[in-house]
């Protein structure tokens, strides 16, 4: 086999989704040179203007720069924040609303910190909120003892859920996470397997053919070889999953009430709760603070199925909080009282944490508008309620 030969050449990005058919692409980052692994076409959005050390980088809002404070989606930065460049420096910035649509394009990248320079500013990869809040439920579950089994269609994103569960469970950043020697890596996993007799299985499937027939044969084939019943099923995720009934995809609002009708069949048949997530809409995206069924995208056949309804959004006085709203859209059950409340991130380790009841009192009113929250301690209570039904989030 012949040396591989390289070459260095600076491109768009809209040129990569060609390149990847023919070359392994590479491209700079904080972390040295990283492997693209996928070309994602968003579509035209509003877009944003973030000048910085004399570059231009035209993004859409949820672009994720990496400033002094910590990672900021574009709509959040102001003329205050710096953001590390190629040079290692935190640099100032200028941003802006560009008033006009964009086609905006973006990448993937495989290392565990995600990130990569885009015109010489730090960048996240894209799709960064869904996945974190559902690897985070399923680590949690696992600590319970469940079994858990996680189903990613994004093909490329199976080592990438595997770091995030990592993360989290080891209370590691991605970044310390990829430089942890293997003896402490070891004697942490160690440590993790005590504390519980929960199963984790990742399966990655390909997206749009994928339906609950082919997750049913994954289900029974663990049952049957390993003797293992499976207690929660996290899908990521459920846009993504094809129906076995109907081939037509031009009424997305028929297709995609069938998928999450044959999926929550599925749940239901072997009472396994399933969480899944869908994507808020571009109209009010996921900075409303008051979030209902109009702001979901795709279909609203996907919330007429669920049985519970959670929006996360992420509302500008939370930002640097580090903080997300949760809102209560639907639920099938009981109580329903509790209509908003805040739940604590950490993107570097890949989690959710509860906040302390004080930063929830001015939330949890109904008639709030204006969110008043505080940083707060962070504790550990979650709890699972085996449910057999479809749960949905919105991020």
């Amino acid at each position: 086999m012949g040396k591989s030969k390289w070459c260095e050449k600076i491109v768009q990005i809209k040129e990569i989704e060609k390149l990847l058919e023919d070359y392994d692409v590479e491209i700079d980052s904080p972390d040295g040179w990283v492997q693209v692994d996928q070309f994602v076409d968003k579509g035209f959005w509003e877009g944003f203007e973030v000048v910085c050390d004399g570059k231009i980088v035209i993004c859409n809002e949820n672009h994720l720069f990496e400033t002094k404070d910590g990672w900021k989606f574009a709509k959040f930065l102001t003329n205050s924040d710096t953001i590390l460049t190629n040079s290692g420096e935190y640099k100032g910035i200028e941003v802006k609303k560009t008033n006009k649509l964009h086609h905006i394009v973006d990448i993937q990248v495989d290392h565990p910190n995600h990130r990569y320079y885009t015109n010489g500013l730090s960048s996240h990869n894209t799709n960064v909120g869904k996945s974190i809040f559902l690897s985070d439920c399923a680590a949690n579950w696992l600590i319970k003892g469940y079994n858990v089994l996680y189903i990613t269609l994004e093909m490329e994103e199976k080592d990438g859920i595997a770091r995030r569960v990592d993360a989290n469970l080891m209370d590691l950043t991605m970044e310390e996470l990829a430089e942890v020697s293997i003896e402490m890596f070891n004697k942490k996993a160690e440590r993790i397997r005590k504390m519980t007799t929960g199963r984790f299985w990742i399966k990655e499937l390909p997206e749009s053919s994928t339906t609950a027939l082919n997750i049913e044969t994954i289900i029974t084939d663990i049952l049957s070889k390993q003797k293992v019943k499976i207690d929660i099923l996290v899908l990521d995720y459920l846009n993504l999953v094809g129906s076995y009934r109907i081939k037509d995809h031009s009424n997305s609002y028929i297709y995609l009430t069938k998928v999450s009708e044959e999926v929550r069949a599925l749940a239901k048949k072997y009472n396994v709760p399933c969480l899944s997530a869908v994507q808020f809409n571009r109209k009010n995206g996921e900075d409303n603070s008051d979030p209902d069924f109009g702001d979901i995208g795709d279909s609203h056949g996907i919330s007429k199925t669920t049985d519970l309804l959670l929006g996360l959004s992420l509302p500008e006085e939370l930002q640097n909080l580090g903080q997300i709203l949760v809102t209560l859209m639907k639920s099938r059950y009981g109580n329903k009282k509790l209509k908003r409340f805040l739940l604590g991130l950490e993107v570097d380790k890949m989690k959710f944490y509860d906040v302390e009841q004080f930063a929830q009192n001015d939330i949890m009113k109904e008639d709030t508008k204006v969110i008043v929250a505080n940083q707060s301690n962070k504790i550990n209570n979650r709890k699972v309620k085996d449910n057999s039904k479809l749960a949905e989030v919105n991020f």
